[in-house]
C-alpha cells in the first residue's frame, strides 16, 4: 500500500479523491492501524519497518505522525525500523519534521546520525535549521563530519554558503600548509592492526581494500603514488590531482531535493550518484532541475580535523601492508 501511494505521490494524484465511501473507509483504518503497529515492540520488526511507510499518509494525523516518528527514531527501535522511518520522513517538505528531527539528536546513534545528516543536507530549509541547531550548540560541531561539510560548501544558496563556512571551518584553505604539518608521518612508525582499525573508521566508506570497503573512490591498490608522502598528499590535499572517474557531481531535482556523489552510470534517461557508504541515488532525467560538477574530488578536504600523524602513518602501514599481511588479516576479519 505504501508503494501505492508512493506512485500517487510522485503524479501528484488525491489518493482519495473518486474512491468509494468504503475504501476511504479501509484504507483510513490500515494508516491507523500502521501507526499502531510501528511502535508496537511485539510486532515483527519487517512489518513495523514497513508500516512506517504509511506514516503522514492524512493532513489531520500530522502532529500524532510526528510524535510517531520520534518514538521509532528511539535507541529502544531496532536500527531497520529506525532507517524506515527516516526514509518516510525524507519525503517531507515541511520544517516541522526537521525539526524533529534535530530536537532528539542526542539520543541517536551514529549510524541513525549519518543517515539524519544525509536527508538534512538534501533541502535548502532544512540545511539552515541544522546550522541553526549547530549555532545554538544542540548538535555538536563535531557531529559534522567531513564528508558531510563537503556536500554542504557545495549548497547553492549563497547565504548558507556563508554560514557554512563561517560555522564550520574544518579545513584549511592551504592544503600544502597542512600536508608540510604533517611531515612527521614520514618519520613515524605505523602499526598494520591499528592501521586496520583507521582504516575502517575514516576510509571504507568510500575505499577498497581487498575485501573491506566500498567502491567509492578508487581501490587503494591502483593508486599510481603509493609512496608514504603520495598517500600523505592524497589523504590531505585530495584535489592536488583528481581522476575524472571521481568528480563530485551536485544534482537538484525539481521538487527541490539535492544529491551528490560520483556518477556512476548515466543513460539516455537516468543517471546514478553514488555517495559515501555506497549508497547509490538513480534520477530520471526528467525530474533533473540541475546537475553540476563541482570540480572537486568527493574525497573531503578537512580530514586531518580526524585523523592523528599517528593515525595517518598507520593506515599507511595498513595498505601498503605486504601480500602476506593481507591473507592474516582477512582470516582474523573472518
Amino acid at each position: 500500500m505504501a508503494v501505492i501511494l508512493d506512485g500517487y505521490d510522485k503524479r501528484e494524484g488525491q489518493v482519495l479523491s473518486g474512491l468509494p465511501a468504503e475504501d476511504v473507509k479501509l484504507l483510513a483504518a490500515m494508516i491507523s492501524d500502521a501507526t499502531d503497529i510501528v511502535v508496537d515492540q511485539d510486532k515483527d520488526v519487517a512489518l513495523r519497518a514497513a508500516a512506517a511507510g504509511l506514516l503522514f499518509r492524512q493532513h489531520d494525523r500530522r502532529k500524532a505522525d510526528l510524535a510517531t516518528t520520534a518514538v521509532a527514531l528511539s535507541p529502544q527501535a531496532p536500527l531497520a525500523v529506525q532507517m524506515a522511518a527516516i526514509a518516510r520522513v525524507a519525503a517531507q517538505r515541511n520544517a516541522d519534521v526537521a525539526e524533529m528531527l534535530l530536537a532528539n539528536w542526542s539520543t541517536y546513534g551514529p549510524t541513525v546520525r549519518r543517515e539524519i545528516l544525509r536527508q538534512l543536507t538534501s533541502r535548502p530549509t532544512w540545511i539552515a535549521l541544522l546550522l541553526s541547531a549547530v549555532e545554538e550548540g544542540d548538535v555538536p560541531r563535531s557531529d559534522i563530519g567531513a564528508v558531510t561539510l563537503q556536500k554542504l560548501r557545495w549548497v547553492g544558496d549563497e547565504e548558507l554558503r556563508s554560514r557554512v563556512r563561517a560555522l564550520l571551518k574544518t579545513a584549511s584553505e592551504d592544503r600544502q600548509a597542512v600536508v608540510d604539518e604533517y611531515d612527521s608521518v614520514l618519520r613515524l612508525s605505523g602499526d598494520i592492526e591499528r592501521g586496520r582499525v583507521v582504516f575502517n573508521n575514516r576510509c571504507a566508506t568510500c575505499h577498497r581494500d581487498g575485501e573491506l570497503g566500498h567502491d567509492v573512490g578508487p581501490r587503494l591498490a591502483a593508486i599510481s603514488d603509493r609512496t608514504p608522502r603520495g598517500l600523505v598528499v592524497s589523504v590531505l590535499d585530495p584535489n592536488r590531482v583528481v581522476d575524472s572517474r571521481y568528480i563530485n557531481y551536485v544534482a537538484i531535482t525539481k521538487d527541490g531535493r539535492s544529491f551528490a556523489g560520483v556518477l556512476a552510470a548515466e543513460t539516455s534517461v537516468a543517471l546514478t550518484l553514488r555517495e559515501a557508504d555506497g549508497k547509490e541515488h538513480t534520477l530520471l532525467r526528467s525530474q533533473l532541475e540541475e546537475l553540476q560538477s563541482t570540480g572537486k574530488s568527493l574525497m573531503p578536504e578537512g580530514l586531518e580535523k580526524e585523523l592523528t600523524p599517528q593515525n595517518l602513518a598507520d593506515v599507511i602501514s595498513f595498505v601498503t601492508r605486504p601480500q602476506t599481511a593481507v591473507s592474516a588479516t582477512l582470516e582474523e576479519t573472518e
